[in-house]
C-alpha cells in the first residue's frame, strides 16, 4: 500500500467513526437538547461527496451518489472565493434571518405585551459558540427549516435519510476496520443556547463598523465554524486525522473567505458602507505572514478533499510507515515542516482567528444565567 493510499484508507476509518458517535451521541442523548447532528450537516457534506467518489474510483464499488441537497451544502462553503457571489450570500443570509425569526414568533403574549421577543439562538459548548439558528439555516441550504425539526418532520428527516445513506458505508467500514468497543460510551457533547434579538447583539457592530447584516453574519458563521471543528476535538467527537483534514479544509476555505470578503468591501458594489475602522479590523484577521501560510496549503486542502495524496506523495509504499511520518512527509512537501510544528501552527491560528472576529463583531459572551436548555 502507497503512503497515499494508507491516510485515505484512515480517513475512511475516521470518518465512519465519526458518524458512528453522532449516532451513538444521538441515541444516548435524544432528551437533554438539540441534536448535535443539526450542527455538522456540513461536515458530512464534505465527507460524503468525495469519500463516495474515491471509493467508488478505487475499488470498483457502485454506490449511489450523494443527494443534491448533500452537494449544495458542501458546495456552498466555497462563498467569496469566486464560486458564488456575494449577492448570493446576501441573499441566503437575510432570508434565514427572517426564518431565524419565524421559529421565535409563536409567543403572541409576549408580542401582544410589547415584550421583546428573541429572534436568534446561540449555542454554545464550554463558553464558545458552535452555532445559531441561522447558521444552521444558512448551512443547510435551504434544504431544512427549524420549525419542521421541532416537530421532528419535513426537512431536517429527509435530509437526516439521505446523509444516511452514504454515511452508513463508512459507519460499515469502519466496523469492519475499527469495530465498536462496546465497553467505550460517547461522551455527552453538552450544548447550552441563548436567545437574543438579533438587532440588540448587532448594534454595537453597525454603530461602529457597519450596517451591513450580511457581513454581521457571514463573519459570525466563520468564527462558529472554527469553534465547531475545535470543540468536536476536544470533545473526543473527532479522532486525530479527521480533526487535521476539518482544520485545514476549514482554515484554508476561512483564508479564502475573509479574502473574498475584503475585495467586496473595497470595492462596495453592493451599496453598503464600510467604515474605515471596519476595514482595518478586517484585514487584520488574519496576519499577512499566516496568509501566505495557509495559501500554500492548498495541495494539502485538495489532497484531504479529495483522497489524493499521490501529487504531494507520490506512488511510494508505506512500507508499514506509521502514519504520523507519512503525514510528515506531506506537510514538509508543502510547508517545511513536521506534524507537530503544523499542528501548534495551525490550531494557534485558528484560535486567534476564531477571538478575532469574536471581538470585531462584539458578539455576545455565553451567559449561564440566559441558558435556554
Amino acid at each position: 500500500m502507497t503512503g497515499s493510499d494508507a491516510l485515505c484508507v484512515e480517513l475512511l476509518i475516521e470518518e465512519g467513526i465519526f458518524v458512528r458517535r453522532l449516532v451513538r451521541h444521538s441515541e444516548l442523548y435524544k432528551e437533554k437538547g438539540i441534536d448535535l447532528l443539526l450542527f455538522v450537516f456540513p461536515l458530512l457534506a464534505i465527507i460524503e461527496h468525495d469519500a463516495i467518489v474515491y471509493i467508488n474510483r478505487k475499488w470498483g464499488c457502485a454506490i449511489d451518489p450523494e443527494d443534491q441537497k448533500i452537494t449544495n451544502i458542501r458546495h456552498y462553503r466555497k462563498f467569496l472565493d469566486g464560486k458564488i457571489s456575494y449577492q448570493d450570500v446576501q441573499e441566503r443570509i437575510l432570508g434565514t434571518l427572517i426564518d431565524s425569526e419565524n421559529c421565535f414568533n409563536g409567543n403572541r403574549i409576549r408580542r401582544c405585551l410589547g415584550w421583546s421577543t428573541p429572534d436568534v439562538g446561540i449555542m454554545f459548548y464550554q463558553g464558545k459558540a458552535v452555532g445559531s439558528t441561522f447558521s444552521i439555516l444558512n448551512s443547510s441550504c435551504g434544504a431544512l427549516s427549524l420549525l419542521e425539526t421541532a416537530r421532528d418532520d419535513g426537512g431536517a428527516r429527509t435530509l437526516g435519510i439521505e446523509m444516511g445513506k452514504a454515511a452508513s458505508f463508512l459507519v460499515s467500514f469502519a466496523d469492519v476496520c475499527r469495530p465498536e468497543d462496546p465497553e467505550s460510551v460517547v461522551s455527552f457533547f453538552d450544548i447550552t443556547a441563548n436567545d437574543y434579538r438579533f438587532e440588540l447583539i448587532f448594534e454595537r457592530f453597525a454603530s461602529e463598523m457597519t450596517t451591513d447584516r450580511v457581513v454581521y453574519c457571514f463573519l459570525a458563521d466563520l468564527m462558529m465554524s472554527i469553534n465547531l471543528i475545535n470543540s468536536l476535538y476536544h470533545g473526543e467527537i473527532l479522532d486525530d486525522l479527521l480533526f487535521i483534514k476539518f482544520i485545514t479544509i476549514n482554515m484554508h476555505h476561512i483564508f479564502r473567505a475573509i479574502s473574498g470578503l475584503e475585495s467586496e468591501v473595497r470595492t462596495s458594489s453592493n451599496g453598503e458602507a464600510y467604515s474605515d475602522n471596519f476595514k482595518k479590523h478586517l484585514s487584520e484577521i488574519i496576519e499577512r505572514s499566516d496568509k501566505k501560510k495557509l495559501a500554500s496549503i492548498r495541495p494539502l486542502r485538495n489532497a484531504f478533499m479529495h483522497y489524493d495524496f499521490e501529487k504531494i506523495l507520490g506512488n511510494e509504499e508505506s512500507e508499514n510507515a506509521r502514519l504520523e511520518l507519512i503525514l510528515d512527509r506531506a506537510l514538509n512537501a508543502c510547508l517545511g515542516v513536521d506534524l507537530h510544528g503544523y499542528l501548534n501552527w495551525i490550531y494557534s491560528l485558528s484560535e486567534e482567528t476564531a477571538q478575532r472576529i469574536a471581538n470585531l463583531l462584539a458578539f455576545p459572551a455565553y451567559n449561564p444565567q440566559k441558558n435556554v436548555f
